[in-house]
């Protein structure tokens, strides 16, 4: 009787020590799935950061002013003896704050609608996520501007030829070499990729904005930070 009651007992101690193995077993394995998860958990979080972080980078980009000019005392005059009309404007670089840079200059055009032409050079994305001073947005020279009655080539020079733009100097004093040979490179970089991609361009072109003037009326010349450039009534 003795030896059966004591059998019982081990099989019975057997049996709880199994079970035991099996929940403990359970449980490390469930502890392990569950760290996992959290730990995959952590490392979406963080990407999700990240990408956030790369978004809202992103928006301010493209959202935030690089070049600002002003256009105003407009007056037009009638030439005599005809309907054909001159206009006369001030045009002034001006910061953020409206605050100018550089002289004004007033230049008198034949007819009333103004064309700005200027060269965009626009660097890849990646320089906007890094945060990069002079790649992270598109560089824009002020070329020259002429009216609808004249041809491009007898329109008045605005950025000095070879020189970086006073906006781009402010900002960035140390990379002025590097945008001078952007600039004596534009067609280049325009036309052979390669060359382009050497310098993280990804595009260059010209654009010409235009606006038709009203006497009395002030206008603002704006390009963003992704070369995008607009002509506003203000």
């Amino acid at each position: 009787m003795k030896k059966l009651i004591s059998l019982i007992y081990a099989v019975v101690i057997l049996a709880v020590t199994a079970l035991g193995w099996q929940i403990f077993t359970y449980l490390d394995n469930n502890f392990a799935t569950t760290q996992k998860q959290l730990k995959d958990a952590e490392e979406k979080i963080a990407q999700l950061e990240v990408t956030n972080q790369k978004l809202e980078m992103a928006n301010l980009f493209l959202k935030k002013t690089r070049r600002l000019a002003v256009i105003s005392d407009i007056v037009k005059e009638n030439q005599e003896g005809s309907d054909a009309v001159k206009t006369t404007f001030s045009f002034s670089e001006v910061d953020l704050s409206d605050k100018p840079i550089g002289e004004k200059r007033t230049f008198t055009i034949d007819g009333d609608v103004l064309y700005i032409d200027t060269m965009v050079i626009k660097f890849e994305d990646d320089f906007v996520e890094q945060g990069d001073v002079l790649k992270g947005s598109a560089l824009c020279l002020f070329n020259r501007l002429f009216s609808e009655k004249q041809k491009p080539e007898e329109g008045f020079r605005l950025d000095a030829e070879g020189e970086t733009p006073k906006p781009y100097k402010l900002d960035s004093p140390d990379s002025t070499e590097f945008e001078k040979e952007l600039w004596g490179n534009f067609w280049k970089l325009a036309q052979d990729p390669a060359f382009a991609k050497t310098k993280g361009v990804r595009a260059a072109h010209g654009q010409a904005p235009s606006m038709k003037l009203q006497e009395g009326s002030t206008y603002k010349l704006e390009m963003r930070n992704t070369g995008e450039q607009s002509i506003t009534k203000q």
